[in-house]
């Protein structure tokens, strides 16, 4: 099931509301009823819970969420050594 616009209130909107996020989103959610946890949970409740590990590094030496690009945020990060 697609998410309404409602849904992207308490989201981040410059990082959440665009057309290729909610396609991802959408595609992330369905493999995840298909398939189980092996997907990541990328619902606004379950990027909350998780916060720490994807916007905490994004947010890393910046002054607002403005500076963030929404390529960013889908853009494969090196995991800590």
């Amino acid at each position: 099931r697609g998410e309404s616009p409602e849904t992207h209130d308490s989201c981040a909107a410059p990082l959440c509301a665009q057309d290729e996020t909610l396609s991802l989103r959408a595609r992330f959610d369905f493999a995840r009823r298909i398939a189980g946890d092996a997907w990541p949970d990328l619902s606004d409740e379950g990027l909350a819970a998780r916060a720490d590990e994807w916007l905490l590094p994004l947010c890393t030496g910046r002054t607002g969420l403005d500076g963030i690009r929404p390529g960013e945020v889908l853009s494969p990060r090196d995991e800590p050594a």
